[in-house]
Order: C-alpha cells, then structure tokens, then sequence
C-alpha cells in the first residue's frame, strides 16, 4: 500500500528541489533511531552488532506519507513537508536493504551463535524452569553464583571447539582472592559484580577454594584484559581485598591441557606482586 501511495505521489522535480534537507533530515532519524535502540542494546547485555540490526531493518516514514497528506492544502511548507517524507522512505528502503544484507552476510556465523545461545536460555517450559532452578543449585557455587569445576570445565572444552572451528576469538581469565577480612561477604559481592559485568554468552566458574575462572567469547584478549580492569575497579571498595588476574586467548593449537597451563604461569606472575596486579600469557 505503501508504495502505491508513493508511485502516485512522487515527484522527482520536487525531491530534486529538497534533495539537500532529505538527506540532512534522514541522517538525524537514523542516529535517533540507533542511539535509541543502542540504549536498549546495552542494557540487554547483547553484543553491538545487534544495534546495527535493528536500525537498519525496516523503512521509516510509512505512516507520516498518509499523515502528511492529512495537512491542509494552503499549509505553505506541505510540498516540502511531503517531499522529505517520501525521501526518507525511499532512501531507507534501499540504503538500509544494502547495509543490512552486507552487514548480516559478513557476520552471519556470529549471529547464529547468538541465536543458539538465545534458544539456549530462553526456550524453556514451566517445568524446564523448575529443572534449571535445581540445575544451578548442583552446578553453582551457593556463595558467588560461580558454576563449578565440573560444569565450567566442560563449558570451556565446548567453547574451544566452537572457537577453534568457526575461528572467532575466546579469550579466558582466572584469578585469585586475597581476602584478610569478612572473607564471604566479599565473595559474595565479588560474585555480583563479575555476574552484573559479564554477558550473556560469558561463562563464570569456580575452579577450586580461591581461584575462579571466566570465559568470554568473542572477545580479544585486550577486551580481557579491559573485564579484568573493570573487575578490580569495581572491588576497590571492598574491605581487605585483593583480585590478581591471569589472562590469555585461545590459539589455533591450543586445547584445555595448553590454555590451564598459560592461566597457571599468568596468575602465578600476577601472585608475585605485592598488589593487585594482570598478567597476560599468549
């Protein structure tokens, strides 16, 4: 409908006329539009590229075409009025179907991970929910929520593989607690931060007494290294605490065995200094 009320009422003298404010007028609604669904997008916790996709799918202007139609005819600014609209339309039909279908095909293997993990953690019935609820009591850490040496480990040899054969980036922290008072109450906290500063598609594991563990997919090992500095900065204000953090990214050849012993030679650099400290071991 919309496109037959378009051919009928085009004009491309008039567009022509206007060309200069179309194109202003249509990269200020498109920076509204991705400012506004990057809002969402952050508060989601979902990775940026989702914030290119939704601002690009779909036209804008569809229901102002009929709108604008309703200004009465001496309104002095219609023609302009009707002329901007009908760019907009007609610019984002196109320049957006051109971005998005580049965009999408250049980052589809990505976006199907993000569609397994949605499936993962949100297709579930009533009684699924119940049987995840028990699941997290067996398989998370009572105090920081962390998942166990159990579940974790399995976790990691599954993330390695799915790296290793779509070659995307995971990178993986461990790090120790040096906690002199009120030991489980800053665990606890510790366990807040780390679960409210990673994403959905982030692992956080409990390895053994004091050392824990985080995946984090798709991500280089200075975005790491950025989690790790976060971490500690979030922290600061716990009373007696101290976090030393190793960290390496997975390579072509690595497996568990490798990526345990580059995490044991990082953290225990880190444990040499007197303070809080990263270390990082390629």
């Amino acid at each position: 409908i919309v496109f037959i009320i378009i051919s009928n009422i085009i004009n491309i003298e008039t567009l022509k006329t206007y060309y200069l404010e179309i194109i202003i007028i249509f990269f200020i609604t498109t920076s509204i539009r991705f400012i506004s669904i990057f809002s969402m997008i952050k508060k989601m916790k979902l990775p940026m590229r989702w914030s290119y996709t939704l601002t690009f799918a779909g036209s804008k202007g569809a229901l102002a075409i009929i709108m604008s139609h309703s200004l009465p005819a001496d309104f002095i600014y219609r023609e302009m009025f009707i002329a901007i609209i009908i760019g907009i339309v007609l610019l984002s039909t196109f320049i957006y179907t051109i971005i998005l279908i580049y965009h999408i095909n250049s980052s589809q293997t990505l976006y199907s991970q993000d569609i397994m993990i949605y499936d993962k953690n949100h297709t579930t019935t009533l009684s699924d929910d119940y049987a995840k609820d028990i699941i997290d009591i067996l398989e998370k850490d009572t105090i920081t929520d962390a998942y166990n040496t159990t579940f974790i480990e399995d976790i990691l040899t599954k993330e390695i593989g799915r790296s290793q054969r779509y070659k995307t980036d995971l990178s993986i922290l461990s790090f120790k607690v040096d906690s002199q008072k009120n030991q489980t109450q800053n665990l606890k906290e510790i366990g807040i931060i780390i679960n409210q500063k990673i994403r959905l598609n982030d692992y956080f594991g409990k390895m053994n007494k004091d050392e824990y563990i985080i995946l984090t997919s798709n991500t280089s090992i200075s975005g790491a290294i950025v989690l790790a500095e976060k971490i500690i900065a979030k922290t600061d204000n716990l009373d007696s605490v101290n976090l030393f953090f190793g960290v390496t990214q997975l390579s072509a050849t690595d497996d568990i065995e490798s990526i345990y012993e580059k995490l044991e030679d990082a953290l225990s650099r880190a444990l040499s200094h007197d303070g809080e400290q990263i270390e990082i071991e390629i």
